[in-house]
């Protein structure tokens, strides 16, 4: 098999983002009308407002370059265009999800016991698509536990 390109779905994020920036506008509009500020204030709220469509244009930016390839020995994990993770199929240990700052991920183990996290949101659908082919490549045993809920009164740790 070829090298098998996976692209993120970033459908709504703009959407989201730019809904965000809308009500922001609305409200600190109003709260400029309401507490009479003036036309001169309302521009400064403009600019800094910049700041925040600038950073969101970053992000979404990152979240379109990622890509996950799939080749016939190696799991390529690429942002902007540069390597974050590389690992090659017959060192992986355990796939499982998880949680990193309460967002769910992709936690992929190697045999020397480096955990690489991989994005699990934006690739949910192509996860559906990998991890039968990692399990098919790499052997069924390396599936891990996919819940991400804890049992009533179960204690996170750091292990």
């Amino acid at each position: 098999m070829k090298g098998k390109v996976y692209y993120p779905n970033t459908s709504g994020i703009g959407k989201i983002m730019s809904s965000v920036y809308a009500i922001v506008l609305i409200v600190g509009s109003g709260i400029n009308v309401s507490n009479q500020d003036g036309l001169q204030s309302w521009f400064l709220f403009l600019k800094v407002s910049l700041i925040y469509i600038g950073i969101c244009t970053l992000l979404f930016l990152a979240i379109k370059s990622q890509r996950i390839i799939l080749n016939e020995n190696q799991f390529t994990l690429k942002v902007f265009g540069f390597t974050r993770h590389q690992i090659t199929l017959s060192q992986i240990n355990q796939i499982r999800k998880a949680k990193l700052n309460g967002s769910p991920i992709m936690q992929i183990e190697t045999k020397n016991k480096r955990t690489f996290p991989v994005p699990f949101l934006p690739f949910e659908k192509v996860w559906d698509e990998l991890l039968p082919l990692l399990k098919e490549k790499c052997g069924a045993d390396i599936i891990g536990e996919m819940k991400l809920r804890r049992e009533k009164g179960e204690l996170r740790s750091w292990d």
